[in-house]
């Protein structure tokens, strides 16, 4: 009788056991899995970020995505956003490589996805983060489509960011989201021609200007200066900002950079009033500077955007000196700029390369003597007219019949 029931006690002790351990299980084995994914979502990260630093994006958003699809949102918020945000941030570096807008649309996701989880309240940095690189998707993809829409958003993202991100924190990046809000509304200002936005993007690029200077931050300071220029608001202002900017951009060591404000230069000068023979050839010297790195090869349409302002110039000039010899040089740097500015690949931008070549030879040309200067004149004008129909380009048009009207008027008095 004693032995069964010592029996009994062993098989009760045993089948206590069994559940004991089944219950130590159930309750470590989940734990246990979830450190075995966490030390090889590790393992994973440092692998990613290795082909990161050797600027293989492509590799790195391979293992991100595929780290994604082990990690579940509700259950790793933070691993899983964490991880967007890197997705996010690589597809826009990746953007530079080509496939621009399908990337940045991925940049642009990503960043959103990471945002549901990194709010405002609860991951103050990280939020910033993600915002200030979403803002700068929508920036890049402003350049694309949609152009007024993806400023304003890169605008909201921007300003987001500056929630958490002021001078003291992190002067750097503070001035660079300042100078980013500042470029957006220059953009929108110039495209809506909106005072308003205007105003506020030079608010915010001399609140940047406050923090950065040419010493501790010469390469940020030059590039808010080179966008200040463009809306400084007087000629002088806008020189100076330009100067300023060259004291960094130097062709040696920004020959890209050195070519954009040459060309702002240039256009700075012919826009002056009145406009001076000095002027004129200021713009000219500034438009050579710029050559010199925008080559046909390399950089073909700003190539002939340069061209087409260089042959104004020289228009310009041909008015106060030198006539035919200027007007020759005008007549080929508009030909220059046509030889990319085709009729097949930019319609618009030719018809209106024409006009100027048209307008050329109705101010400068003797039309009324010079048969072959009224041929070119009336072929540049039908050039023009094709492309730039009252259907289509109304305003345009109206334009073309008056400078044609002129035309005529010369040809036959």
């Amino acid at each position: 009788m004693a032995e069964t029931s010592w029996q009994i006690i062993a098989i009760i002790v045993t089948i206590i056991g069994i559940c004991i351990a089944a219950i130590v299980q159930l309750a470590i084995l989940p734990w246990f899995n979830d450190q075995r994914l966490m030390d090889l979502t590790k393992n994973q990260i440092v692998l990613a970020q290795q082909y990161e630093n050797s600027k293989e994006y492509e590799k790195s958003i391979e293992i991100y995505n595929n780290l994604l699809g082990t990690i579940p949102k509700e259950q790793f918020p933070s691993e899983y956003a964490e991880i967007k945000f890197k997705v996010g941030k690589d597809y826009g570096l990746l953007s530079d490589s080509g496939n621009k807008e399908i990337n940045l649309l991925h940049s642009r996701d990503s960043l959103i996805d990471s945002l549901t989880v990194f709010t405002y309240e609860k991951y103050p940095g990280k939020y910033a983060a993600a915002q200030q690189n979403l803002g700068i998707a929508y920036q890049q993809l402003s350049e694309i489509r949609n152009q007024n829409e993806n400023y304003k958003n890169s605008i909201v993202a921007f300003n987001s960011a500056l929630r958490i991100i002021n001078q003291s924190i992190s002067p750097n990046d503070y001035a660079d989201l300042e100078s980013n809000v500042g470029l957006a509304y220059r953009n929108l200002g110039i495209s809506e021609q909106n005072a308003t936005y205007i105003q506020k993007s030079k608010d915010h690029f001399e609140s940047a200007l406050k923090v950065v200077t040419l010493t501790n931050n010469p390469e940020q300071y030059a590039r808010i200066q080179a966008n200040y220029g463009a809306i400084a608001g007087s000629f002088d202002q806008s020189l100076y900002s330009y100067n300023e900017a060259l004291k960094v951009y130097t062709i040696e060591n920004f020959p890209n950079e050195y070519a954009t404000v040459q060309q702002n230069i240039g256009g700075l000068y012919l826009q002056k009033e009145p406009l001076t023979q000095e002027d004129i050839e200021n713009s000219i010297l500034a438009y050579k500077n710029a050559l010199k790195i925008f080559t046909i090869d390399k950089r073909p349409k700003d190539y002939a955007t340069i061209q087409k302002f260089l042959g104004i110039s020289y228009l310009n000039l041909a008015l106060v000196k030198e006539k035919e010899n200027n007007f020759n040089k005008a007549k080929n740097a508009f030909n220059e700029s046509l030889k990319i500015r085709t009729i097949n690949e930019y319609p618009l931008l030719y018809a209106k390369t024409q006009l100027d070549i048209a307008m050329l030879y109705t101010m400068i040309g003797d039309v009324k003597n010079n048969n072959n200067d009224r041929q070119a004149a009336e072929y540049a004008f039908n050039e023009a007219f094709s492309i730039l129909t009252q259907k289509n380009y109304p305003l345009e048009y109206q334009q073309i019949q008056a400078l044609y009207q002129e035309f005529q008027n010369r040809s036959n008095n």
